[in-house]
C-alpha cells in the first residue's frame, strides 16, 4: 500500500509540543515529511548501525495512532509523538553489549525523554525462578533515572507446528522471553484485531505468535496488550493479512501489514507518551498508573474464578489502553489522583468523596469503584524470588451512618498479590452511604535494610454504572479536590 504522494501531517499539530519516545532498535528512516518527527539519530561507539528497516516500522507505531483508519479517511496523518533514534541493534548482538548500549542511551537521553521502547527479545522463554540479567538491568535503569521501559512480550513460532491456539498456549515454549520478565517495565503482548481465514486466532484473541505469562516467580505478565497483525496459513504459505491494526510505515515510503509484539509494544509506548504529556510535571509513574487503571479488559470477570482471571491476565495483561479515559473524567465517571512515597513507619489515608446523588440511586450494581496503586520498589537480583524489596497494599473503606469506616471485602485476590508492583481492584456496590470514603495505603518491606521511601502513584475512580448521573458536579462542588488542569480531569465536552 503506497502512501499517497500528497500525504501531509496535520497542520494544526505543533510538533514541538509532541511528547518524545526513545526507540531502541535498528535505526529509523522516515520518508518526508514524516522525517520531521525524528529529532535526533544516535549510535553507540564502534557500531556500524542497523539497517533501519525494523526500527522504522517500530517507530511508526509510536508516532501514529490508528494509522490505517486515518489513511482510509484522508491523506492527512496526525502524529502523536516524536522519536529519538537510538540505533543499537546491528545484527546478532551479545546480551552484554546490548545492555551496555541501552545504558549509554539512557544516560544520554534521560533528561529529554522518560519513555524507552525496546522491541527485542531473547529467542528462548524465561525459566521463571530467577530474574534475567537484562530484565534486572532494565529495572535498575528505571530506578536510577526515573524512566519507563516499554518492552515486547516476544514472539514464538509454535504457530508453524500447532493446529490450535489452545495447543500453543499449553506449550511452555510460548512463555515470555527476556527482558519481558522485567518487573518495572511495561510488557506488551499482541491481540488479533480482526477475523482472518487461516489464522489460529480470531478477533480479540491473543495473536498466534504472541508470548504469554506467567512472568518471573509466577507474577502476571504481560502488563498490557495491543491490537496487531496476525499470521494466516493457506496454500501459498504463511502471510500477514492486511487490517487496520496491522499497518506499519516502511523505509520505502509505503504502508504494509506486519505482525509481531515488536509493533504492539510501540503502540503502548505512544499511548503512554500521550498520557504522560498531560500529567502534572510529566509524571511518568502517574501516567503508567493511569494507563493500567483505564485499560479495557477483553474478558467478562463477573462470573470468573480467580484462576480464570489469572489466566486471562497472563494472556492479555490488564487489557487494551484507553488514552481518552486516562486523560478525562466525565459527568458519570470521576477520577482522583495522588502521588507520594511511603516507608515502613508511614501510612496514607486518602479520602475520596462518594456523592449523595449516587448513593440515593435505587437498583442493583449502582456504583463502581476502581483503585490502582503503582509503586517503584527496590530490586536485588541476588535475592532470588525475593527480588522486590517492598510492596504497597491498598484497601478501601466505606462510610457508615454512625461515622465509622467499614472495610470493603474484595472479590478477587488476582491483582492484589503481595510483592507485586501494582495493587489493583474493582468493586461494584448496590447499597451504600455517601460521604468520605478512604483508601488506606500501607507499605511492607523486606531484606532488613534501612527505612527507604518508596514512591507510589494512586488512581481511584468513582463511576455511575448507568452512565446517566452527574456525579462530577457534586464532587466538584465539595471544593476540596484540586483540579489537575494539565491533566484535564474534567468533563470532556
Amino acid at each position: 500500500m503506497n502512501i499517497p504522494s500528497s500525504a501531509q501531517m496535520d497542520d494544526e499539530i505543533d510538533l514541538e509540543n509532541l511528547p518524545i519516545v526513545v526507540v531502541l532498535d535498528s535505526g529509523i528512516n522516515f520518508p518526508s515529511p514524516f522525517d520531521q518527527l525524528v529529532i535526533e539519530h544516535w549510535m553507540p561507539p564502534l557500531s556500524p548501525g542497523g539497517d533501519r528497516d525494523h526500527g522504522t516500522r517500530v517507530a511508526s507505531r509510536v508516532s501514529f495512532a490508528h494509522m490505517g483508519q486515518q489513511l482510509a479517511l484522508s491523506h492527512c496523518i496526525t502524529p502523536r509523538a516524536r522519536v529519538i533514534d537510538c540505533n543499537i541493534l546491528d545484527g546478532s548482538v551479545p546480551e552484554n553489549i546490548i545492555i551496555q548500549r541501552i545504558q549509554k542511551a539512557v544516560e544520554a537521553y534521560h533528561g529529554v525523554s522518560k519513555i524507552y521502547n525496546l522491541s527485542a527479545n531473547a529467542s528462548l522463554p524465561i525459566e521463571g525462578d530467577e530474574m534475567s540479567i537484562i530484565g534486572f538491568e532494565l529495572d535498575a535503569l528505571q530506578l536510577k533515572y526515573g524512566v519507563q521501559f516499554v518492552v515486547s512480550a516476544g514472539n514464538h513460532e509454535l504457530w508453524k507446528t500447532e493446529t490450535s491456539i489452545d495447543d500453543i498456549l499449553d506449550d511452555d515454549d510460548s512463555r515470555i522471553a527476556p527482558p519481558a520478565d522485567s518487573m518495572l517495565s511495561i510488557v506488551v503482548g499482541a491481540v488479533t484485531s480482526e477475523d482472518h481465514v487461516g489464522s489460529l486466532s480470531g478477533k480479540n484473541i491473543i495473536a498466534p505468535y504472541s508470548r504469554r505469562g506467567p512472568g518471573f516467580a509466577g507474577f502476571s505478565k504481560p502488563d498490557m496488550c495491543a491490537y496487531g497483525g496476525t499470521i494466516s496459513l493457506d496454500g501459498a504459505g504463511a502471510h500477514v493479512p492486511a487490517d487496520m491494526a496491522s499497518l506499519v510505515l516502511t523505509t520505502n515510503a509505503t504502508v504494509e501489514p506486519d505482525a509481531g509484539t515488536s509493533f504492539t509494544a510501540p503502540t503502548v509506548a505512544g499511548d503512554l507518551a500521550e498520557i504522560c504529556n498531560n500529567t502534572p510535571n510529566n509524571d511518568i509513574l502517574l501516567a503508567k498508573a493511569l494507563l493500567y487503571h483505564n485499560a479495557k479488559p477483553l474478558w467478562e470477570s463477573d462470573e470468573m474464578e480467580n484462576e480464570e482471571l489469572a489466566f486471562a491476565h497472563n494472556l492479555y495483561g490488564r487489557g487494551i489502553a484507553s488514552v481518552e479515559d486516562s486523560k478525562f473524567s466525565s459527568p458519570s465517571r470521576v477520577t482522583f489522583l495522588r502521588t507520594g512515597s511511603l516507608n515502613r513507619l508511614t501510612k496514607e489515608r486518602v479520602k475520596i468523596y462518594m456523592p449523595e446523588v449516587l448513593a440515593a440511586q435505587v437498583g442493583r450494581n449502582v456504583a463502581r469503584v476502581t483503585v490502582t496503586c503503582l509503586t517503584l520498589p527496590p530490586v536485588d537480583r541476588t535475592k532470588g524470588s525475593e527480588y522486590l524489596g517492598a510492596f504497597i497494599r491498598a484497601s478501601l473503606k466505606k462510610s457508615h451512618p454512625d461515622g465509622r469506616l467499614l472495610p470493603v471485602a474484595q472479590d478477587y485476590s488476582e491483582g492484589r498479590r503481595k510483592w507485586d508492583v501494582c495493587c489493583q481492584f474493582t468493586k461494584t456496590f448496590t447499597s451504600f452511604n455517601s460521604g468520605d470514603w478512604q483508601i488506606w495505603l500501607e507499605l511492607f518491606s523486606r531484606w532488613d535494610e534501612e527505612n527507604l521511601d518508596v514512591p507510589y502513584a494512586l488512581v481511584a475512580t468513582i463511576e455511575d454504572v448507568s452512565g446517566t448521573l452527574d456525579v462530577y458536579s457534586e464532587i466538584q462542588a465539595q471544593n476540596r479536590y484540586q483540579l489537575a488542569n494539565t491533566l484535564r480531569i474534567k468533563i470532556d465536552a
